[in-house]
């Protein structure tokens, strides 16, 4: 089918260089939600857990998540210049918008 796809595509546009992302757009828009279904609840976990670390300290955080959990404060600073309280109100905005059925 991914050789039908192609070959139709290339039919239609004769001369025009062929893109994976233009031709093949479906089957991306599959994968990408795919993996990002496999990975909601761990995302949803670590923002939960970013929320209560900055709210309640380091100590209120299983010993085994504090690792991680720092690791995504101090990615949100280098990345976005986000403090940790910012990163923690981001977290927590993402939890009530799309991941609260997950972590409530």
């Amino acid at each position: 089918s991914l050789l039908s796809t192609a070959a139709a595509w290339a039919i239609g546009h004769p001369g025009e260089k062929a893109s994976n992302e233009v031709i093949f757009a479906e089957h991306m828009r599959k994968l990408r939600d795919a993996v990002f279904e496999s990975r909601r609840q761990p995302v949803a976990e670590l923002c939960r857990d970013a929320v209560v670390y900055v709210t309640d300290g380091e100590a209120s955080v299983p010993a085994d998540r504090r690792k991680e959990v720092r690791g995504m404060l101090d990615g949100m600073a280098r990345r976005f210049g986000y403090c940790d309280a910012c990163a923690r109100d981001a977290a927590a905005m993402l939890i009530a918008e799309r991941f609260r059925e997950l972590v409530g």
